[in-house]
């Protein structure tokens, strides 16, 4: 379980140019010509490896919004979401004129913050955020700063809540299974082991592996099965954590089953059992053995029509979002209905690099990108009448594949995009009514140990991958070579430092 982040992909595509920044004259026709002065800032936009083809022109559409409201105009720097942690790390180093960027692991922000690369956003917010002030969830500042100041404004999406299995429902149809009967007797709310999981879920992939039924495409239900987890990010449960740990930026050091005591998550009980239940499902056939270039991207190989499902988010929606996705009807078997904790809220949250030269102009940006709903509906859809429409039934259509975005979950406020009028604020009233845990707002400080954290990260990288989907039949052993791997290049040093910086926090709760 290298990192938890939804997006694993390709390679860095860069557009743009990245120089000096300078004020420009916009011309618009409007009855008589009018002339407004905008400025111009560049803002990271990540991507899953590829640019929509009229992703320019949505670009365009929404420069004229950002020009006319509050005289920013944006230049969009993409980069793919795997690569992320070191490109941008990068750029900063190099001093690139980034004004506006997400950050993609909760290590990262925390490192930003200690090396003071990341400008502070108080008075920011007050001066230009008014919009995010009055209605962001006041909680969740304490996850996204230091002593009181902030840094970091989280995306406001509902991605988080719930954990489980996204599945074809025409695969459910032709079995006759019913989602919600299948559940009756498993409360995602209550903790559950990985035997738990075992007896809800294999009885139904065995249905699967032997049904002689045809979906309405001719293909066979037997064929599909379940997307591996990718390369880049560890396994299948990648996306799903089955055992609840906190890893407080990284994996090296679990505070597991809510215990404050850290342990190293790859010598529990629970992480053997898992591995094993992954096991046994690929060698009973029920998740693709796949290549890692295949494995880059779970959401692309389900949208393929290839699978019967994958390990996700479950949350209220999200069947939606990935019908919409993948254009194959989709529903949720939820496993896991989480605490909130701070590495999940810092996933994809705003920042303002110290560097910048227009904080002022990259706030309005991220103003908008939380109180206005025509410009999040255009990076979450495109162009109405062009890209989709909304039917009478309040219903997105969609009417071209020229754009689809599947980052939206990212992007400030992006329920602010739903046909449900609704929808933004009940997703407020969630955060402030959520379950919180009782370790939120601690943030670890990894820069002592950086290196060898980064050394450990790709011992990791090599043992995960094969581990986490089934494909190493020597569990123990490779568990024994890579713990060992682990010790040797400090795993103890790095535990003792973060239990010694969350002790210290919870001393001050």
């Amino acid at each position: 379980m290298r990192r938890y982040i939804w997006g694993i992909l390709l390679a860095v595509v860069v557009t743009g140019v990245i120089g000096s920044i300078f004020f420009f004259e916009y011309r618009m026709e409007k009855g008589t010509q009018t002339v407004e002065s905008y400025e111009e800032i560049y803002m990271v936009l990540p991507t899953y490896g590829y640019v929509p083809e009229d992703m320019e022109a949505v670009l365009d559409a929404m420069n004229q919004i950002s020009i006319k409201r509050c005289g920013v105009k944006v230049n969009y720097i993409f980069s793919n979401v795997s690569d992320m942690a070191v490109t941008m790390n990068l750029r900063l180093e190099a001093g690139e004129q980034i004004d506006l960027m997400p950050v993609m692991e909760g290590r990262s922000l925390a490192s930003y913050i200690a090396s003071g690369k990341l400008a502070p956003l108080n008075d920011l917010l007050d001066g230009y955020g008014a919009g995010i002030r009055k209605m962001y969830p006041s909680k969740l500042w304490e996850a996204l700063g230091k002593d009181g100041t902030i840094y970091a404004i989280a995306p406001l999406n509902s991605m988080m809540k719930a954990e489980g299995l996204l599945i074809r429902a025409d695969i459910l149809d032709a079995l006759d299974v019913d989602p919600a009967k299948l559940t009756q007797a498993y409360d995602a709310k209550e903790k559950h082991t990985v035997a738990d999981v075992d007896r809800l879920l294999s009885p139904l992939f065995q249905q699967i592996a032997v049904s002689d039924k045809l979906l309405a495409d001719g293909s066979a239900v037997a064929d599909k099965k379940l997307v591996p987890g990718s390369n880049n990010y560890g396994g299948i449960f990648s996306q799903c954590r089955i055992i609840p740990y906190e890893g407080f930026g990284n994996s090296l050091g679990c505070a597991v089953n809510d215990s404050a005591v850290l342990v190293n998550l790859y010598e529990t009980e629970e992480y053997r059992e898992m591995l094993k239940l992954i096991r046994k499902w690929q060698k009973a056939g029920y998740i693709y053995n796949v290549n890692s270039s295949m494995a880059e991207n779970p959401a692309m190989i389900y949208s393929s029509g290839m699978s019967s499902g994958l390990f996700s988010n479950t949350t209220k929606g999200q069947a939606e979002s990935m019908t919409h996705l993948s254009g194959y009807a989709t529903e949720c078997i939820s496993l896991v209905e989480k605490t909130l904790t701070s590495e999940i809220i810092q996933l994809g949250s705003w920042v303002i690099p110290t560097a910048s030269e227009h904080r002022a102009a990259a706030m309005k940006i991220l103003d908008l990108m939380y109180t206005d709903k025509e410009y999040v509906t255009l990076y979450t859809y495109g162009i109405e009448g062009v890209h989709y429409r909304e039917n009478t039934e309040g219903v997105i259509e969609i009417l071209s594949d020229g754009y689809t975005q599947n980052l939206t979950w990212m992007f400030g406020n992006c329920l602010l995009a739903s046909p449900d009028a609704a929808a933004s604020e009940q997703n407020l009233e969630s955060f402030r009514n959520a379950s919180y845990s009782p370790y939120f707002g601690f943030i670890y400080n990894d820069e002592r140990y950086a290196d060898e954290i980064e050394d450990m990260q790709q011992i990791l990288d090599n043992w995960l991958p094969d581990l986490e989907n089934g494909r190493n039949p020597d569990i123990d052993g490779a568990l024994a070579q890579m713990n060992a791997e682990l010790h040797a290049a400090g795993l103890d040093a790095v535990i003792r430092d973060k239990q010694e910086q969350l002790d210290r926090w919870l001393k001050t709760k």
